[in-house]
């Protein structure tokens, strides 16, 4: 009797730390609603800019959105989010630009309030890395 309560007391022993270990770790990655919102921010690279990231979350789950992007030379645009994707504590998007010539991959940290990370624009035709820069931005 003695022991058979031992091995349940181990047991739930262990149960109990397995769920705190998985909700700290939930609480330490940001879910897919984190970056759910409307983001403003800016970008350097081969070019400087601003933008507005908007990301919804529908009601299948996914993660979409649209970017509407104000380079410092040249004409603005808006595109739709080709893709969204929330994983590991890292946001990473893709989008094509109007022409659809380049896809563009956006990568970053997001928290509650602000993100920042990277990009990089390959050229569809060849391939080839045409330009990449950091970018940053805060929830609207």
């Amino acid at each position: 009797m003695r022991r058979q309560f031992s091995y349940s007391l181990l047991v739930m022993v262990l149960v109990s730390t397995f769920s705190y270990a998985r909700q700290a770790e939930s609480k330490k990655t940001p879910g897919d609603n984190s970056v759910v919102g409307t983001w403003i921010g800016s970008w350097e690279g081969g070019n400087t800019g601003k933008f507005e990231m908007t990301i919804a979350k529908g009601p299948d789950g996914k993660l979409s959105g649209s970017l509407t992007a104000s380079p410092t030379d040249g004409d603005g645009y808006t595109v739709k989010l080709k893709s969204v994707d929330v994983s590991g504590g890292k946001l990473t998007v893709k989008v094509e630009d109007t022409e659809g010539e380049v896809e563009i991959t956006i990568e970053g940290v997001p928290d509650a309030t602000a993100m920042k990370g990277s990009f990089s624009v390959r050229s569809k035709a060849q391939g080839e890395q045409v330009d990449a820069g950091t970018w940053q931005a805060k929830k609207k």
